[in-house]
């Protein structure tokens, strides 16, 4: 997605509502923050104080974001400190506005064993939170989920599906703009493999959910679904753990899966997080040859694949690769 500037030019424009400025900011305050695959965010300065604007991609309902409920958790989490609040959002224009942070984010090369330990700690107490806690929040908004049943549950099939769903349309595109640049013509004229390949990736699709479907859930909580190295950030104020428009009720382990590959750690560091993780919920067995452990990271390989494939970052080829790899290990499972 890109922050295109006309979208800038419209949110600049409302600065009079914001609350945090008596002048008018021009684009000179402005810092564009890299990355943002379904967000692009910049850095806002004025009065001496930075505040981070975040502009949502249209794509949001299609990626299966729901806004309101990121907007709502996002609130709960502010007030238990993991996050800043967000001090304006404007749902028709899709952006949002929160004071800027400053911390120190953690580096995949350098992490050591107690940032490992502190990532586990804090993914700990958030499964651990009483949903009662969150649904009873004076910080949700107006409007907010008032029961269990509106928070948004996560559904691997369900994510599945939909991602699959955008992957199969810009295949689809990608597709019809190399046979209208005359590219591999002699397969354009046929389509029979690139048919062929979107049925068997409709097979695998539809077989990963079946089984998943049928592994319920072992860590019932809220979880943040995007724990990646990048999203945290150890600040002044503490431990911060940003981008929470995937989070909703889930199985916690996923959450631990999504940080340890992501962080590339190597089997004594696994053997750190999950026992830091484990002293936190001394209810629950885990180890990293448990049924629970593994099935988690089969599903977030999982959703990661077709997450990659709906952005346009991977061939229809390596997708059914990919997932011909991870049924081999949902069968042992």
């Amino acid at each position: 997605m890109k922050f295109e500037i006309d979208n800038l030019t419209r949110i600049l424009a409302q600065w009079a509502d914001w609350n945090i400025t008596t002048l008018p900011p021009t684009q000179q305050d402005i810092e564009l923050l890299p990355g943002g695959l379904t967000n692009r965010c910049c850095v806002l300065k004025v009065n001496q104080e930075k505040f981070v604007i975040r502009s949502e991609s249209p794509d949001s309902q299609a990626l299966g974001i729901d806004r309101d409920a990121e907007f709502s958790i996002h609130q709960f989490a502010a007030q238990n400190g993991w996050v800043p609040n967000i001090i304006f959002r404007n749902q028709d224009e899709r952006y949002w506005i929160r004071p800027f942070i400053e911390g120190q984010p953690l580096i995949r090369e350098t992490l050591t064993d107690d940032q490992i330990r502190n990532v586990a700690v804090r993914l700990g107490r958030l499964h651990a939170v009483p949903l009662s806690t969150v649904l009873n929040s004076h910080a949700l908004p107006i409007g907010a989920p008032k029961t269990v049943r509106e928070l948004p549950v996560i559904s691997i099939p369900n994510q599945a599906d939909r991602l699959w769903k955008q992957a199969a349309i810009r295949f689809h595109q990608s597709e019809q703009e190399m046979c209208s640049r005359g590219v591999a013509k002699e397969h354009c004229d046929t389509l029979t493999s690139f048919d062929n390949d979107i049925e068997t990736v409709s097979h695998q699709v539809e077989q990963m959910n079946a089984r998943i479907q049928s592994w319920g859930y072992s860590e019932w909580g809220l979880c943040h679904m995007d724990p990646s190295v990048a999203n945290w950030l150890q600040t002044p104020q503490g431990w911060m753990l940003l981008d929470w428009e995937y989070a909703g009720l889930g199985d916690g382990l996923w959450d631990l899966a999504i940080f340890a590959d992501d962080a590339n750690l190597n089997a004594r560091q696994l053997e750190v997080l999950i026992n830091a993780y484990r002293q936190t919920r001394s209810s629950f067995e885990l180890d990293v040859k448990s049924r629970a452990w593994v099935r988690a990271n089969i599903q977030t390989q999982y959703l990661l694949a077709l997450w990659f494939a709906a952005q346009g970052m991977e061939t229809i080829e390596g997708l059914s690769r990919k997932l011909a790899d991870l049924w081999l290990d949902v069968m042992e499972y």
